[in-house]
């Protein structure tokens, strides 16, 4: 019998798939996860992708998947998700307490922001619960829009049409994201068929909730594997947390406006370099005040004339200005000016993280330099 074209390509990119599932197994551990990561991304359907998994035990692929990264598992996230399969590791949860959850993000480039998909879905019976997801700081979500809409669970996996939810609402104010009025129980996955009420087999039901239009912070500092969020959870009527999602990393822009402060001086008068990149009066621009630089590292070197390092001021991420150091002492003595004399300023931002890989492009370092001048009072 002669296959039609698709069919033929997809038995033979199967075929391809697990003829590297099997001679992985006698690689390096690390080369058998990298293997299956390329190999799961480059599924372009579910069929594809559903029998290149059925060459893994459950088991193993959450060995492999303990052994990427935490970029690699987002992505993986991303196009399982999207291909209706659960990622390994939220089967985990799944038998430690009768929750499944999945986050993914993706970066939308020509609006600048991101979206957040949030799935939820019980496989034990379960109180009626709410979903509440507390973002970043580092993002703004004022102008963000939420949907939210149910997935069927069938026999070969999920079903991708979008079931309307009138009982469900939504409420995203300052930064805080709230879903109520999922009936959790009844929609549970436990692998049981049940008939619904019109007669029809059924296999559950999982809450998906998407929110469209998250952008970096006015006054963020940014960052790379920033987590969207903290502690996002689905919460019982107790109002513990009954299970959580994991974190969502993505990359921000690293950003800054600065610029040190010009200062008189009496004949005689030692240079105040402290003064110089942070004046009592505050009229530099933003300077790092704990949370707008939690994730990344700022730093502001001094130079004079000749390119002579005068000392550099340095604030942890996730600290102020007033905790920051010299972590090149300024020279002793001072230097006392005979003169005008320009000093220049070299801000450095610098990521304390490595790249998630979801978001704009970036190195994870900022560089800006600026100047200050230094006269004498007449």
């Amino acid at each position: 019998m002669k296959l039609p074209h698709r069919t033929l390509a997809a038995v033979l990119a199967v075929t391809v798939l697990c003829a590297l599932a099997g001679g992985a197994a006698a690689e390096e551990n690390a080369q058998e996860a990298e293997s299956f990561y390329r190999s799961v991304l480059a599924a372009r359907d579910s069929e594809t992708l559903n029998a290149y998994l059925a060459c893994f035990s459950r088991e193993k692929q959450q060995e492999l998947w303990a052994m990427l990264d935490d970029a690699d598992r987002s992505r993986l996230t991303q196009t399982m998700t999207a291909l209706g399969q659960t990622p390994p590791e939220f089967c985990q949860a799944e038998a430690d307490n009768g929750w499944a959850l999945t986050a993914s993000a993706e970066w939308e480039s020509e609006l600048d922001c991101f979206t957040l998909r949030l799935e939820a879905w019980a496989v034990t019976e379960q109180p009626d619960a709410a979903l509440i997801y507390r973002f970043d700081p580092a993002f703004d979500t004022s102008m963000a829009s939420v949907r939210a809409w149910g997935a069927d669970r069938t026999h070969g996996g999920w079903s991708q049409a979008k079931q309307e939810l009138p009982e469900v609402q939504t409420d995203l104010t300052d930064g805080v994201l709230t879903v109520t009025g999922f009936d959790f129980d009844a929609a549970r996955v436990d692998g049981a068929p049940r008939l619904d009420e019109r007669g029809r087999t059924e296999y559950g039901r999982k809450l998906v909730v998407q929110v469209v239009g998250i952008r970096a912070a006015a006054g963020t500092f940014g960052g790379q594997s920033v987590p969207l969020g903290h502690g996002g959870a689905v919460y019982a009527q107790d109002e513990n947390p009954a299970a959580y999602f994991a974190d969502v990393p993505v990359d921000l822009l690293l950003r800054c406006r600065y610029a040190p402060v010009n200062q008189q001086l009496a004949p005689g008068e030692p240079v105040n370099f402290g003064y110089m990149i942070r004046p009592p009066h505050g009229d530099v621009g933003e300077l790092p005040d704990g949370t707008n630089n939690a994730w990344c590292e700022v730093s502001y070197t001094i130079h004079d004339p000749a390119g002579q390092t005068m000392g550099v001021f340095t604030v942890p991420a996730g600290q102020s200005m007033g905790q920051g150091q010299w972590t090149v002492p300024l020279p002793d003595p001072l230097p006392v000016p005979a003169g005008t004399v320009q000093y220049s300023v070299t801000l450095e931002l610098r990521a304390v993280r490595a790249a998630s890989g979801i978001g704009p492009a970036g190195d994870g370092v900022l560089h800006s330099k600026s100047f200050a001048a230094v006269t004498l009072n007449d």
